[in-house]
């Protein structure tokens, strides 16, 4: 009967193997069984997380946090769960999924001191707050790691002996707050967005309509289902920036993206029917006279 659940499909894994079709379903999923673990961390069938290796993308954190506040969560009972996915069950998926709804709901970590352990993470963004410094990283692999430039050192997590193959935001170790990373913690590259967007900065055409682009790049093309507001603001100097809050809200009247909230920073959603348009806009920004571009000229 599981078998023929609606949304799986075959898999090479063989005869009876299935697999899910549609990722973003997976992840409401996987939302069901943190909230779960969030309201009674002490139950021993939801210990049965601790065996998992994948963490929830962005949909999935977000849904899980949108209802955990309709259920009334506390700070003080979600760093309860953390603290017990992290130390007793010693889960660095589930402690990672959690930590995520906690940056979502804007939640303080407020337990003990806590270690994760030999895992492997593949994105984790650090803002200012909340305050999650009684939380260390030990001998982690992180994929991405993006860094606030306003970040520091008395509310970010710890990284000791880890590995890091980009991070996002800083230009060099100097830029990197005191005691966030240890000495024997390796960073294989700097991969500022500053970079990454050199080229549509350095087009012979106006400031607003560059700014349309990078925002537009860091919606569809960059990986992720949603950016905080102030991601957009990165890479850019302070003539650019005025720009940003404009070009966000005329985005809005054109559906290419939502602002959505739960209690901390503003996410912007990008709206996939526009994916081919955006692209487009990208593709040929001094020829297109597309509506979006004609109203950025103006700006």
């Amino acid at each position: 009967m599981i078998l023929r659940l609606p949304g799986l499909t075959s898999s090479t894994g063989g005869e009876s193997a299935r697999e899910f079709i549609d990722d973003d379903f997976v992840d409401a999923c996987r939302a069901g069984d943190v909230i779960r673990f969030v309201d009674n961390p002490f139950n021993t069938i939801s210990h049965d997380l601790e065996n998992a290796d994948a963490q929830m993308e962005g949909l999935g954190c977000r849904l899980a946090a949108s209802l955990l506040k309709k259920n009334g969560v506390t700070q003080k009972q979600i760093s309860v769960a953390l603290e017990d996915a992290a130390e007793k069950l010693d889960s660095g998926s589930l402690s990672m999924d959690i930590l995520r709804i906690m940056q979502e709901l804007n939640f303080n970590y407020t337990g003990n001191q806590i270690y994760l352990r030999d895992e492997f993470f593949n994105k984790l963004e650090i803002y200012t707050y909340p305050n999650f410094s009684k939380i260390c990283f030990r001998e982690c692999y992180f994929n991405i790691i993006e860094l606030d430039s306003k970040t520091q050192n008395a509310t970010s997590p710890r990284f000791e002996k880890c590995v890091i193959h980009e991070i996002v935001g800083p230009i060099s170790l100097k830029d990197i707050p005191k005691k966030i990373v240890d000495d024997a913690t390796e960073i294989e590259s700097f991969a500022h967005e500053a970079r990454t967007n050199s080229d549509i900065l350095a087009l012979d055409i106006p400031l607003a309509v560059r700014v349309l682009l990078t925002v537009l790049r860091k919606l569809f093309v960059q990986s992720g289902s949603g950016r905080k507001e102030n991601a957009f603001f990165r890479g850019l100097d302070p003539n650019a920036r005025a720009y940003v809050v404009d070009i966000l809200t005329m985005l809005q009247a054109a559906k290419f993206a939502h602002p959505h909230k739960i209690n901390g920073p503003r996410i912007w959603m990008q709206n996939r029917a526009k994916s081919k348009e955006a692209r487009e806009i990208l593709g040929a920004p001094q020829r297109s006279s597309h509506p979006i571009l004609v109203k950025a000229r103006r700006l």
